[in-house]
Parts: C-alpha cells; sequence; structure tokens
C-alpha cells in the first residue's frame, strides 16, 4: 500500500510540475506579449505627440493665413474708398471748372 501512495504522490508531484512549467511558460509568453504591446503603446505615443505638433503648427499656419487675408482685405477696402474719393473730388473739381468756364455760357 504505501507503494501505491508513493507512486500516486510521484504522478502528482509529476503532474503539478508538469502544470507549474506550462504556467511558467505561458507566463514568459505573456511576459513576451506585454513588452511588445508597451513597445507598441510608445511607439503610438510618440506618433500622437508628433502628430499634436504636426496639428499645432497646422492651425497656427491656418491662423496666420486667416489673419493675413483679413489684411489684405481691409486695404483693399481702405484702397476702394481711396479711390472712390479721389475719383468724387476729381470729378467735383471739373464739375465746377466746367460751371465757372466762360466756354460753357457761349452757344455754338
Amino acid at each position: 500500500m504505501r507503494a501505491n501512495a508513493d507512486q500516486l504522490a510521484r504522478q502528482a508531484l509529476a503532474e503539478m510540475e508538469k502544470t507549474v512549467a506550462e504556467v511558467v511558460g505561458e507566463r514568459k509568453g505573456l511576459e513576451g506579449r506585454l513588452r511588445e504591446a508597451e513597445g507598441h503603446i510608445r511607439e503610438l505615443e510618440t506618433r500622437l505627440e508628433r502628430g499634436d505638433r504636426s496639428h499645432t503648427e497646422t492651425e497656427i499656419f491656418r491662423r496666420r493665413m486667416t489673419e493675413q487675408m483679413e489684411e489684405e482685405r481691409d486695404q483693399y477696402q481702405k484702397d476702394l474708398a481711396e479711390r472712390d474719393f479721389a475719383a468724387d473730388q476729381t470729378r467735383k473739381k471739373y464739375q465746377s471748372k466746367d460751371t465757372l468756364s466762360p466756354w460753357n455760357s457761349i452757344e455754338f
């Protein structure tokens, strides 16, 4: 009976050692996958930071372009107003000369 108990104990020990070996192997595999995943996460974080910088640079560029376009539009409006004013002054000048000119009162 003792031999039977020893035999069962050896079988149980062998099964436990096999299970432990399997669990250790699975753990090592999972640790490797975890390291790979952490590396991938770091890579993605780096990409995201670069993308954020790129997005920020794009926003700055867009804002500058918008400001420049607004400045150009304002300048264009000023130029138009100056042109209209100058044309109006020139028209008034020549109209007043026409009314003061002695040739206007003479009919041909």
